[in-house]
């Protein structure tokens, strides 16, 4: 059948505009930070996921109040080495409300079952970072 021949879909990449840094003062106090080590839906609803540098992780953990979820010590220590600022150890349940953002460290390799990893381990598996927003 001469139809025609379907390309595949271009995938691309969901980006979005983080505050340009003369923006940041104006609300950054008044945004909603949870800081995760993992991306995890905590509620019900519709979230957008997507991949940020390191700078801009860097900017936006500056610019926010932001209350920690990081629940094991060695992420939240490299976390803090990494973002050049404090990031605390907590074993809290983070309940995502909407508009709310969560910066999210990202090992890029999952480790075995139960294992804790130290900081030359999470360096070797590789690590990113992602914001999570919830819309609805």
């Amino acid at each position: 059948m001469g139809g025609k021949k379907e390309q595949p879909e271009e995938h691309t990449e969901l980006s979005i505009d983080l505050p340009d840094e003369e923006l940041i003062p104006k609300f950054g106090s008044e945004m909603k930070l949870a800081v995760l080590n993992a991306p995890v839906v905590t509620s019900f609803g519709n979230y957008t996921y997507f991949p940020i540098p390191l700078e801009s992780a860097k900017i936006l953990i500056n610019a926010c109040n932001f209350s920690s979820y990081v629940g094991h010590e060695s992420t939240a220590e490299i976390m803090s080495q990494v973002l050049e600022k404090p990031i605390g150890f907590s074993r809290k349940m983070l309940k995502q409300t909407v508009g709310q953002m969560a910066l999210v460290f990202k090992l890029k390799a999952r480790p075995e079952e139960g294992k804790i990893l130290n900081k030359e381990e999470v360096e070797k598996h590789g690590y990113e970072f992602g914001l999570l927003y919830r819309l609805k």
